[in-house]
């Protein structure tokens, strides 16, 4: 058991700190802060350093520190149903998968329960239209999408465009057009969805990497 290494409180804080290493790692690695180039509509340009007012939130780094973090609380909070298997001759070889299953069901049951969240936001938000704009050569473009819908899981009118859209604002999201690589967005007159920014590491869409982040496997 992960308890074995040390306090339940002092492992919570150590799990807590790394995390947070982990988000600004991502905050710094994705090009936040190192030195990058900078392209407008006439010109090209050295920048470096953390703008505040456009900066990037999500990334991999953050979303694989959310579902540690995640992943730890469960561990240290949730009872095991088993005991330690570190002595072998005490508890035999290593079970098979439907006895993992059986021993961390609640485990297993507090993973699920974000990948449902992320199901139940998914189908139950209802996402009004929108509009986005930004500059070209010509002045400010302006996209406009028709939803008004819930329960989409296309790539204009879905819930996590929508929560990114209302929570971080373009500022603070992916502003490359996630889905031009597209069939749809690949012909002479695309969709203006296929302009819009969208985050693939945002804040609904990492809810569904806990279950896949969590191990049954004691350690």
């Amino acid at each position: 058991s992960i308890l074995k290494l040390g306090d339940r409180g002092d492992l919570t804080q150590k799990a807590i700190w790394r995390s947070v290493k982990l988000f600004m790692w991502g905050i710094f690695l994705q090009g936040s802060m190192m030195p990058r180039m900078k392209y407008d509509v006439t010109d090209a340009y050295l920048v470096a350093g953390l703008n505040l007012a456009s900066f990037r939130v999500p990334g991999i780094l953050q979303r694989i520190a959310f579902a540690y973090l995640v992943c730890c609380l469960i561990e240290l909070y949730i009872p095991h149903s088993v005991p330690n298997r570190g002595d072998e001759d005490a508890y035999g070889p290593d079970p098979g998968v439907v006895e993992l299953l059986s021993q961390y069901r609640l485990h297993w049951m507090a993973c699920m329960s974000f990948l449902i969240a992320y199901i139940a936001i998914m189908v139950r938000t209802y996402v009004p239209s929108y509009q986005y704009t930004k500059a070209s050569i010509t002045g400010p473009v302006t996209y406009s999408v028709d939803c008004n819908i819930r329960g989409s899981f296309g790539p204009e009118c879905n819930a996590c465009g929508y929560w990114d859209r209302t929570v971080l604002t373009y500022s603070h999201m992916y502003n490359t057009p996630t889905y031009a690589g597209l069939s749809a967005c690949r012909t002479t007159l695309p969709p203006q969805w296929c302009s819009v920014p969208f985050d693939p590491e945002g804040i609904v869409a990492s809810l569904g990497t806990v279950p896949g982040a969590a191990r049954a496997r004691p350690r």
